[in-house]
C-alpha cells in the first residue's frame, strides 16, 4: 500500500531541488523558411547564420526531418525522406558539427539537387534542426531519501527548406470541421483547413456576416497562414461587438494568385 504523506513528501522535495532552466545563446539569423523555385534536375544551394550569443564556446549539431502538422496542434517531426514530399534526401549539410566561438557568428551550408524525372510535381519540404549540444548539467545532491534532479533546457530552431517544382502542382483546399466557441469572451468560429493539393498555399481567411434581412454586419479576420500539402491548420475568426442573434456567414479562403474558395454557413452568435 503506498503511504500517501511520504509520496507528498517526495513530491514537494522534487519541486524544490529542481534547478531553474538553463538557456543556450544561439540564434539563427534570418528567416526560417527558405524557398527555392527549381526544375526537374536542378542543383539549389543556401547558407544558415548561426549566432552565438554567449560567452563561451558552444557546440552546434544540425540535422534533417521530415515535418508535417495538423489543426488540432499536432506536429510531426519524422525520419527524414520518410513523408511522401519530403526532399530532405536531395540535400546534405556541411558541416553537420561545429563550435561556435562566443559572440560569433559561422555559416552553415545546404545544397541539393531535385531529381532528374518528369513526374516532380507542386511543393516538396523538409526541415533542418538546429541546435547547441547539451553539455553535462550541474551536479545536484541530495540528502539521505531525498529526490535530487538538475534540469537543463535546449532551445533549437527549426529552418524550413522549401522547393517549389516551377509553377507546377495543384491548387485545393478543404475544409474539414467547423464549430463555434467563446475565446477571450468573444464568439469565435473556428475553421479547419486541408490543403488537399500539391501546392503550399498561405490563404488569408476572413468571414463576413449578414444578418436574417441580408444586410451586412461586418468583415472579419482570420489569419494567414502557411499550409503545405497533406497538412491543416486551424484559423479562429472572432466576431467583436456582434450582437446575438443567427447570421449567414460567409467564409473566404484568398492564397493571393488566382486560387479564391469559399463557403456559406448559418451560425448563431450566443448572448
Amino acid at each position: 500500500m503506498i503511504d500517501m504523506k511520504k509520496l507528498l513528501f517526495l513530491l514537494i522535495l522534487f519541486s524544490s531541488t529542481t534547478t531553474a532552466p538553463s538557456f543556450a545563446g544561439v540564434v539563427v539569423i534570418g528567416g526560417l523558411v527558405r524557398q527555392h523555385t527549381v526544375k526537374p534536375g536542378q542543383s539549389f544551394e543556401g547558407v544558415i547564420l548561426v549566432k552565438n550569443t554567449d560567452t563561451k564556446p558552444m557546440e552546434i549539431a544540425l540535422s534533417q526531418t521530415d515535418y508535417l502538422f495538423t489543426a488540432d496542434g499536432a506536429s510531426h517531426y519524422d525520419k527524414p525522406g520518410t513523408r511522401p514530399r519530403s526532399n530532405a534526401p536531395w540535400m546534405s549539410i556541411s558541416p553537420p558539427r561545429v563550435t561556435v566561438p562566443p559572440q560569433a557568428t559561422i555559416s552553415v551550408y545546404y545544397k541539393g539537387k531535385t531529381p532528374e524525372t518528369s513526374d516532380l510535381a507542386g511543393t516538396y519540404w523538409s526541415m533542418i534542426m538546429v541546435e547547441p549540444v547539451a553539455t553535462p548539467s550541474p551536479k545536484v545532491e541530495g540528502g539521505k531519501d531525498e529526490v535530487a534532479m538538475s534540469v537543463q533546457t535546449v532551445m533549437r530552431y527549426a529552418v524550413q527548406i522549401v522547393t517549389a517544382v516551377g509553377a507546377t502542382g495543384t491548387e485545393q483546399l478543404a475544409i474539414e470541421d467547423k464549430k463555434m466557441t467563446v475565446k477571450d469572451g468573444k464568439s469565435t468560429l473556428l475553421i479547419d483547413v486541408a490543403n488537399t493539393g500539391e501546392r503550399v498555399q498561405i490563404p488569408a481567411l476572413s468571414a463576413e456576416l449578414f444578418n436574417a434581412e441580408g444586410i451586412s454586419i461586418g468583415h472579419f479576420q482570420g489569419g494567414k497562414r502557411r499550409i503545405y500539402p497533406r497538412c491543416s491548420v486551424r484559423y479562429g475568426v472572432k466576431f467583436a461587438d456582434v450582437p446575438p442573434g443567427k447570421y449567414t456567414a460567409m467564409v473566404v479562403m484568398d492564397s493571393g494568385g488566382d486560387y479564391v474558395t469559399g463557403a456559406q454557413y448559418t451560425l448563431e452568435i450566443a448572448p
